[in-house]
């Protein structure tokens, strides 16, 4: 059998904007099920290990590629918060469904973005919406009110690539095209330097004629920071999953930057039974091909994603919900995941998997900055250690070490800075499997009415190096995780528990190696830094040092909890 390609198909929205797509399917004049992926990025580029299109086709589907309102050679504007996403999502998969060469059944697929519009679409239950292949997004909210200050930069600069894309769309005039490209362009090429100006919100890229619709969605998200209600309303509708109804596929990778995204998509999909609700979590990063040759590190030929067959898992699972064939897809484990440290896979029947048992390890000062103590025994009496943060020179969330690790940098390169406080545990005397949700637990004051915590977990050898596994940070004015709280700033000098919730891993720290716990406050340009002043987020000028103190005693025991699974 052949395909065919039918070319720029135009599909009505409910407003009256049209929606290009290309379809790929058997050149035989039979209906078959489609499958639908929606992206921003172009869909001539939409290849690759999760659309397999030539494959899915010759099997009897019909591969629909979709440019997302206001890209490619969609009409309307792209709402660069996803507002449109749910009711575009919906007329999209109806539309299809009714197409001569379409039998009924709809199925969606794609990750980060296009993971992303699945959710949205599934969220309104299309009839004809039969099966999801999420993977690595974060659908419940994006752009999260609690971490939104610590992403407003990286949002700036993915709305400034889709802005370059349809440039000719919004920019009348090759002359006047020219003159904002070059503006881009010099905006990109310079991105570290404009991005560390004061105030955020007068971010050269955000004024740039000619694309002020698109960066107005960043200065709307910057406007509502303080106003949770006001954030929620101008961000992108922070999707109901628990509304979804449909098969869901999930897919992460511990370094994947969606992978607390994904997990908690799947921990709040409660309205699918568990055979339609699969979770893999594997040693990967966002996007790409799964590969497990990683910044110098290697998790095993054998871990990557074309071995352990997930372009195949997503053959059986639509062929299973879409064409009913019976393969034992629904049947797999309902989670699948990659242990760091020892190479190997574990499934469970829930995330986080039954029987981990919390423990928790307590900071003890030692008097020096970068050797104090992580313990099980809860502290006595200690004075507190103290370091000063200046939003002047941040922690580096990346950098290169002597190795020419990046992604993996050995956070122990980073001791001779003054702020930064280092915790390690003994030796551990046997392997520690730690698995499932991680989070810490920080008392502190400090002498500004505001200012950010961060912790980082590593694995230390042996030989002194260490392993970044996770990290977790909290801005004081939003320490409550209560979205109706409103932002509230500190009391100098008050000692306050601050709540970390840090990204799940499994792990096993081997015999001999040490548990680290680096405790800062910036990690930047990861996370946006705190100036440590009252002024309002994103529209500051005013930079202040802070004296931080950090409290580990009996009234204040500053601690890390580690779900420990013993097997065997």
């Amino acid at each position: 059998m052949k395909t065919k390609t039918l070319l720029n198909m135009r599909v009505p929205m409910r407003d009256g904007v049209s929606l290009s797509c290309n379809v790929i399917r058997p050149d035989d004049g039979c209906p078959y099920p489609a499958i639908l992926l929606r992206t921003p990025y172009g869909k001539e580029k939409a290849d690759g290990i999760y659309s397999n299109y030539e494959e899915m086709a010759l099997a009897g589907y019909n591969m629909v590629f979709q440019d997302v309102r206001g890209t490619g050679q969609s009409e309307g504007f792209l709402e660069a918060n996803g507002g449109s996403e749910p009711e575009d999502g919906y007329d999209s998969v109806e539309w299809i469904a009714a197409q001569p060469w379409c039998d009924g059944n709809v199925g969606m697929q794609g990750l980060s973005y296009f993971g992303y519009t699945q959710m949205a679409a599934a969220s309104l239950q299309p009839p004809h919406l039969k099966a999801l292949c999420p993977f690595q997004n974060s659908a419940i909210d994006p752009l999260s009110y609690s971490k939104s200050h610590h992403f407003m930069n990286y949002h700036l600069s993915w709305i400034l690539d889709r802005a370059r894309e349809n440039l000719a769309r919004w920019v009348e005039g090759k002359a006047e095209q020219e003159r904002v490209l070059a503006e881009i362009r010099r905006c990109q090429e310079n991105w570290d330097e404009l991005s560390f100006r004061l105030p955020a919100a007068g971010h050269p890229a955000a004024a740039i004629p000619g694309i002020r619709r698109y960066t107005q969605a960043y200065l709307d998200l910057l406007s509502g920071l303080e106003e949770p209600q006001a954030f929620l309303a101008k961000a992108c509708r922070p999707i109901p999953v628990e509304n979804i109804r449909v098969p869901m596929l999930f897919l992460s990778g511990w370094f994947d930057l969606a992978c607390s995204g994904t997990l908690d998509n799947w921990a709040h999909a409660s309205g699918v039974s568990a055979e339609k609700k699969k979770l893999i979590i594997g040693p990967w990063l966002h996007g790409g091909e799964l590969h497990t040759r990683i910044d110098g590190f290697d998790f095993g030929s054998g871990n990557t994603g074309a071995a352990r067959g997930i372009r195949r898992l997503v053959r059986d699972w639509f062929d299973h919900w879409l064409k009913g064939i019976e393969n034992g897809v629904e049947r797999r484990p309902a989670v699948e995941f990659f242990t760091l440290g020892t190479n190997e896979w574990h499934t469970a029947e829930e995330w986080p998997p039954r029987g981990a048992q919390g423990t928790r390890w307590f900071l003890c000062g030692t008097g020096e900055r970068t050797a104090g103590l992580l313990q099980e025994n809860p502290p006595s009496s200690q004075e507190p250690q103290q370091y000063v943060y200046d939003p002047q020179n941040p922690y580096p969330s990346s950098y290169k070490d002597q190795k020419g690790h990046v992604l993996f940098a050995d956070p122990a390169e980073q001791e001779g800075r003054e702020d930064v406080l280092v915790y390690y545990s003994e030796p551990l005397p046997e392997d520690l499997e730690v698995t499932g949700e991680i989070s810490f637990c920080l008392y502190a004051s400090t002498d500004g009415p505001d200012t950010d915590f961060v912790c980082r977990l590593s694995d230390t050898a042996p030989d002194g190096s260490s392993f970044p596994l996770t990290e977790g940070a909290v801005r004081g004015r939003f320490r409550s995780a209560r979205l109706e709280a409103l932002p509230e700033l500190l009391e100098p000098g008050k000692v306050y528990p601050f709540t970390l919730p840090m990204n799940s891993v499994s792990v096993v720290f081997r015999k001999g190696h040490r548990i680290r716990i680096d405790v800062t406050s910036s990690y930047y340009p990861a996370h946006d830094r705190n100036l440590n002043t009252a002024e309002r987020l994103g529209f500051g000028t005013a930079i202040r040092p802070a004296r931080q103190c950090v409290f580990h005693d009996a009234d204040h025991p500053s601690c890390l909890f580690l779900p420990v699974l013993r097997r065997g």
